[in-house]
């Protein structure tokens, strides 16, 4: 829905103003999102899991509502030739019959979505050292990522009469930087804001809707930090500026994380460094979304919006599957150093990481090293963040702004 809605705001007149119209999308989904995490651990808590799933039936009705009420369909003015309206590759040189029997690329698709399945099933399997048949699910996974990967791109290329990505939009000097920070993007956000939660649960016994209330922060981080690039874009009409502000900025509020959470005990108020890294991350978003407006081609405008989400999505995945998982082998790592290898310890280790947001079953004696050993291992999140951050840094530095139109 959000990629569908930023296709209809890229058509809205100059980038200018598409700065603002997409921080009021952010803010719209951000909002979302920040009251649906209390809400559904409210609903888990008090009335089953059920509940977290059938509160989407009425906004779902709702938003089907809007569309089919507020929503028009307008036919493409006549004077736009054929092949050529806004977000269409050019057929003009295909035979009509063949493609017709061939408008969507499914093969590219079938390609693309085994080898992410694959890549993120490898990102999981690479930290899980005492995995049963690991050597074998490590060659399985990276074969199959690598055949389908080089197929989805043969296709495109030499196959698909109306590719699913166009291969020349993947170009450096096209919209390839832009795509890459957007990868990057995605992998900074969750590898880092996700666990946010998880960690004061886990480290200082909040319960989960407590737990969900610390999404708070970092959520109108994003909120403010969207509007606000929103608001100068359009004053100013600079968009590079902004994503190379915002680096910094969520560079230093992850560094804080790093040292003080993993470090120290922290102090409630300090989970307001979230707050500043999702400001940067705002920053960093919107103004690459504006560069895409800057920078798309007319005739590939609605896939290139798509690509822009894809790469974000791919990141998101790869964040969330890394960070999770190094962070459970860093607690694995760092228990059996403090605890021992015995059996006994080996027993602990494993409730530990299957039931670490309660530590009642510990034996008391044990349970602040425990806590202590988890806590210290949450540096990984930041650190993946800042490492994608510095790559992002990289990337801006070759980008080049657009001329104003």
């Amino acid at each position: 829905m959000v990629e569908l809605v930023s296709v209809l705001v890229n058509e809205m007149g100059s980038f200018h103003r598409v700065a603002v119209l997409r921080s009021y999308v952010t803010t719209s989904s951000i909002m979302g999102i920040t009251c649906g995490a209390p809400l559904g651990a409210l609903l888990t808590s008090y009335f089953g899991w059920q509940w977290a799933f059938l509160i989407h039936v009425p906004f779902a009705i709702l938003c089907i509502a809007v569309v089919f009420l507020a929503l028009h369909i307008e036919k493409p003015q006549s004077n736009i030739p054929t092949g050529q309206t806004y977000g269409a590759i050019d057929t003009s040189k295909y035979d009509g019959a063949k493609l017709k029997q061939k408008s969507f690329d499914v093969a590219g698709l079938v390609f693309l979505m085994t080898a992410i399945v694959c890549l993120l099933g490898l990102i999981q399997v690479i930290p899980a050292q005492g995995m049963e048949n690991r050597s074998t699910a490590l060659v399985t996974l990276g074969v199959a990522c690598l055949t389908c990967f080089v197929a989805f791109f043969i296709n495109e290329a030499y196959v698909a009469q109306n590719p699913l990505i166009p291969l020349f939009l993947l170009k450096p000097h096209n919209l390839g930087l832009i795509y890459a920070v957007q990868v990057l993007t995605g992998l900074t956000n969750s590898a880092s804001i996700p666990i946010v939660s998880d960690y004061w649960v886990t480290t200082r016994g909040f319960s989960a809707v407590e737990g969900a209330i610390c999404w708070a922060p970092s959520t109108f981080g994003f909120v403010i930090g969207s509007l606000m690039t929103g608001r100068l874009i359009q004053s100013s009409g600079r968009y590079l500026l902004y994503t190379k502000i915002g680096i910094p900025l969520a560079c230093l509020s992850f560094l804080l994380m790093l040292i003080r959470w993993t470090l120290y005990e922290p102090n409630m108020w300090e989970i307001t460094y979230s707050f500043a890294s999702s400001v940067g991350l705002g920053m960093i978003l919107s103004s690459q979304f504006v560069a895409l407006s800057a920078a798309k081609p007319e005739a590939n405008a609605a896939t290139s919006v798509t690509t822009f989400y894809l790469c974000q999505q791919i990141g998101f995945m790869a964040g969330v599957t890394s960070s999770r998982s190094l962070v459970r082998r860093a607690i694995e790592s760092g228990l059996k150093a403090t605890l021992g290898n015995n059996a006994g310890s080996r027993e602990l280790i494993t409730q530990v990481l299957t039931h670490r947001r309660s530590l009642k079953f510990v034996p008391p004696h044990l349970q602040d090293t425990v806590r202590t050993t988890i806590q210290r291992s949450y540096y990984v999140p930041p650190a993946i963040s800042i490492g994608s951050l510095l790559l992002i840094l990289f990337l801006c530095l070759r980008q080049r702004e657009a001329k104003s139109t």
